[in-house]
C-alpha cells in the first residue's frame, strides 16, 4: 500500500479548485486538485495551513496529492461572528468587531466568499467568517455578509460640495431627503477621487453609521 504523506496547504483557488501541498517532510511542493479530496469538501475550507495527509500519484505532468484527508481540528472549522467595524473601499480593507469579544479582526476585500459583497461591505454589516493566523495577526477569511446594514435602493443625487484636502462632502439628493455625507473612500473607483467635483451626478446606497446617514458603494454618472 502506498505511503500516506503529511503537510499543509501553502495556497488553495476555491473558484479554480487548486492548489498546492507542502509536505513536512521537506520535499518540493505538490499539486492538488479538489477531486483529489476524499469524500465532499467545501472548497472554501481549503485554506493555507490547513493540514493534510494524502498519497502521491505520479502522472504524465508531475506528481500530484491524491485521496487526500483535510485533518480537521476545531480551531480551522469554527466560523466567528461580528460586525464591520469600519471598511475602506480605497483602501480595499477594514477591521471585523468580534461578537466573542476577542480582539478585532484584519479584513480585505479579496477575503469575501461573495464577489457581489464586494460593493456593499459596509460598517454595520453582520458577517460570519474563519480567522486565520498571519504573521501580521488575525485575519478574517471565507467572510459571509448575513445581514446588510445597508438598503438595496440605490439613490441619485448630485455632489452639493467636496472638499479635496479634508477628502470628503456632501450629496444632495434627488428624492428630496436630507443631504448625505460622503467620503473619499466610498467611491466605488478609486481613480473617481481625482475628478468628483460639485455638480456631479452620483448614485450611491446609504447606511446609517454612529454619525447618521452617509453613502457607500458611490458611482459617478455620466456628466451632463
Amino acid at each position: 500500500m502506498a505511503k500516506r504523506v503529511r503537510g499543509h496547504i501553502k495556497w488553495f483557488s476555491p473558484e479554480e479548485h487548486f492548489g498546492s501541498i507542502r509536505p513536512d517532510d521537506g520535499s518540493p511542493d505538490i499539486l492538488v486538485f479538489l477531486n483529489n479530496f476524499r469524500g465532499t469538501v467545501d472548497p472554501y475550507a481549503l485554506r493555507r495551513g490547513n493540514a493534510v495527509e494524502y498519497r502521491v500519484e505520479r502522472t504524465p505532468g508531475g506528481q500530484r496529492a491524491v485521496d487526500v484527508v483535510l485533518l480537521r481540528t476545531e480551531a480551522m472549522i469554527q466560523r466567528v461572528r461580528g460586525h464591520i467595524k469600519w471598511f475602506s473601499y480605497e483602501k480595499r480593507y477594514g477591521f471585523i468587531q468580534r461578537d466573542d469579544g476577542l480582539a478585532d479582526v484584519f479584513v480585505h476585500l479579496d477575503d469575501l466568499r461573495d464577489a457581489a459583497d464586494s460593493h456593499r461591505l459596509a460598517q454595520g454589516d453582520v458577517v460570519e467568517f474563519r480567522v486565520e493566523q498571519t504573521p501580521r495577526g488575525p485575519r478574517a477569511t471565507d467572510v459571509v455578509v448575513l445581514r446588510s446594514a445597508v438598503t438595496d435602493e440605490r439613490v441619485t443625487g448630485r455632489i452639493k460640495w467636496f472638499n479635496h484636502s479634508k477628502r470628503y462632502g456632501f450629496i444632495q439628493r434627488d428624492d428630496g431627503l436630507p443631504d448625505v455625507f460622503v467620503h473619499i473612500s466610498d467611491l466605488r473607483d478609486p481613480a473617481d477621487a481625482y475628478w468628483v467635483a460639485e455638480g456631479d451626478l452620483v448614485e450611491f446606497r446609504v447606511v446609517q453609521s454612529p454619525k447618521g446617514p452617509k453613502t457607500v458603494d458611490v458611482v459617478l454618472l455620466p456628466r451632463d
